[in-house]
């Protein structure tokens, strides 16, 4: 229904693809993920639609759906689009290198993308969010941390911060208003799973680590071993941030 009211929409599209790719419907994710690339042309901002769809092409357990080299020049242009410095597109171009046997240069990738993370240790409420057609809700939650204590759930809506509307906002910039130096305030307004009334739950920022820099590690080891990466049936490929 969604793609019928906006039919010219690649976020519509990106949004379908990123929900059929957690649920680990693949042929429909690169389908969806193709139209919204379609739609998207001349775009920058599709680069996250561009890994999304590499990364099912080099990890995805369906062995008659991997396309090493169609993976590999898809997240070579997401990569070139975010100049090589976009974290998530380095690690599916390290995917795409390891699903094609080039685990060399998957080291490097991955080793690049585990140096820009490691400097992302920040101040906030330890969420990660997930965003589709302008829609920001919570995609998860790292525990202990102010969001964990303040019962904040997975697929909860965030309708504001600090009392201002979100709902023009980009991914990038909703990150940013609710980081903000440890120690210092920051309201919610969210609206439940199932529920129309906003609640307005205030946290005080802490000092958040990375929780993703483990598993990219244990990754780093496969490469150099010599082992391409696979998905897992508890891993979700989301466009988010964490604040």
């Amino acid at each position: 229904k969604e793609t019928e009211l906006v039919p010219s929409s690649w976020h519509a599209w990106a949004g379908l693809g990123s929900t059929c790719h957690m649920l680990r419907e693949y042929e429909n994710a690169i389908s969806h993920f193709k139209k919204a690339i379609e739609i998207a042309s001349g775009d920058a901002q599709i680069y996250w639609v561009l890994s999304d769809l590499a990364s099912i092409y080099a990890t995805c357990t369906n062995d008659e759906l991997r396309n090493g080299p169609e993976s590999l020049r898809l997240a070579d242009k997401a990569c070139k689009l975010t100049e090589y410095k976009d974290s998530f597109s380095l690690i599916v171009l390290a995917e795409a290198y390891a699903e094609c046997g080039n685990f060399q240069k998957a080291v490097e990738c991955q080793a690049q993308a585990i140096a820009l993370l490691s400097g992302r240790n920040y101040s906030g409420i330890g969420i990660q969010i997930s965003s589709a057609d302008g829609v920001h809700r919570v995609g998860s939650i790292t525990p202990d941390t102010p969001a964990a204590s303040a019962g904040i759930q997975v697929g909860d809506t965030i309708m504001g911060v600090d009392g201002q509307s979100v709902e023009d906002l980009r991914i990038e910039d909703l990150g940013a208003k609710i980081m903000g130096p440890s120690g210092t305030e920051v309201v919610l307004s969210m609206k439940r799973q199932g529920q129309e009334a906003i609640e307005n739950i205030s946290m005080v920022r802490h000092r958040i680590t990375d929780p993703t820099l483990a598993e990219y590690e244990q990754r780093l080891a496969a490469y150099k071993a010599g082992k391409p990466w696979r998905e897992k049936k508890d891993s979700d490929s989301v466009q988010s941030v964490q604040p």
